[in-house]
């Protein structure tokens, strides 16, 4: 009687295989999703800095006025909300500790404080971006 050699797999060989290729499909998809939501996130903040920048880039250029006080707006873009506030406020010497006193009178530098911030509402989360820069006080007329 001879013996036949089995070339077949083991039962137990078959489940740990199907049980590390499931694992992985799992962490796949799980990478895959993850940065599928940090694409969108990446999205969101991209068009907010967009919207921050054009606002204060219309102020600084003059085409929008840059008046002192609060103002706000909303702006839709790619599907979603952003609401913006800018804030104007003068730049006085006091603000930088006296130093140039002598130079400016009344203690107007010629400048002045521009905050922007857009918030935006990102699955029940809120978001913002907020920025802080000068602006050249316009020029009296003579």
């Amino acid at each position: 009687m001879t013996l036949r050699k089995n070339n077949a797999f083991l039962l137990i060989e078959v489940l740990i295989t199907v049980a590390i290729v499931s694992g992985s499909i799992v962490f796949i998809n799980h990478a895959f999703t993850s940065s599928l939501r940090a694409a969108a996130l990446s999205s969101d903040y991209a068009s907010a800095v967009f919207l921050l920048e054009d606002e204060s880039f219309e102020i600084e250029l003059g085409s929008k006025e840059a008046a002192e006080g609060v103002s706000s707006g909303e702006s839709q873009f790619m599907g979603t909300k952003f609401l913006w506030a800018q804030q104007i406020m003068p730049l006085e010497d006091e603000d930088l500790g006296g130093e140039y006193e002598d130079e400016y009178e009344d203690g107007e530098l010629g400048l002045k404080r521009l905050n922007l911030s857009v918030t935006w509402k990102k699955q029940n989360r809120e978001r913002s971006v907020e920025i802080l820069t000068y602006v050249q006080s316009e020029e009296p007329e003579e």
